[in-house]
């Protein structure tokens, strides 16, 4: 609002008021920072954004670039198993799909118990694309149906597939996703 006065103090005509679509595009990604979304009836919290997915501690102090110094200094193997068991509680075997079983076990044995730079930004990748879903289909049920649905628009292979296999497939499914949201005929 104080922008809008502004402008109307320094130009004769009142600006356009933003458009419906817009103001609920800004919406869905102000929700997408905060760190978590409360249930009405006051139970548990549900995680929205990246941060929370990955359990990165992130403050109102806390620089923009949190998450990526955090992946850059290795995610705990801790983020790792806290991932799976939101995108995949049933599939003990899924973070297997993310980093290989050898590899993992190793990670688990080391001293500083952290994922790589690549194994963290692959995690990321995947917070991403989950908690965009989350948003959109409002329920972590639904937002894994979508997930692991084959879908017409991507040769027919899952979402899931399609996003863990590169960066351009998240954004494909993160694209595909806005479309479902904002009525682009996914």
């Amino acid at each position: 609002m104080e922008i809008i006065r502004r402008y109307s103090l320094a130009y004769a005509s009142p600006p356009r008021p933003p458009c419906r679509a817009l103001a609920a595009l800004l919406a869905s990604h102000m929700r997408h920072i905060s760190a978590s979304r409360e249930t009405r009836n006051g139970m548990a919290t549900q995680p929205a954004s990246i941060e929370a997915l990955l359990g990165v501690p992130v403050g109102k102090q806390a620089s923009r670039l949190a998450l990526a110094y955090s992946i850059e200094d290795g995610l705990p193997v801790t983020a790792l198993d806290r991932l799976a068991d939101t995108v995949a509680p049933d599939d003990a075997r899924f973070k297997f799909r993310l980093i290989p079983k050898a590899t993992l076990e190793r990670r688990r044995k080391s001293p500083s118990k952290r994922l790589t730079s690549e194994e963290g930004d692959r995690l990321a990748r995947l917070a991403k694309v989950f908690s965009f879903a989350l948003d959109i289909y409002k329920a972590p049920e639904k937002a894994r149906e979508f997930l692991t649905r084959p879908h017409p628009m991507l040769d027919s292979k899952p979402p899931l597939d399609v996003a863990l296999a590169t960066g351009p497939g998240a954004d494909l499914v993160i694209n595909l996703l806005g479309r479902a949201a904002y009525g682009g005929g996914a």
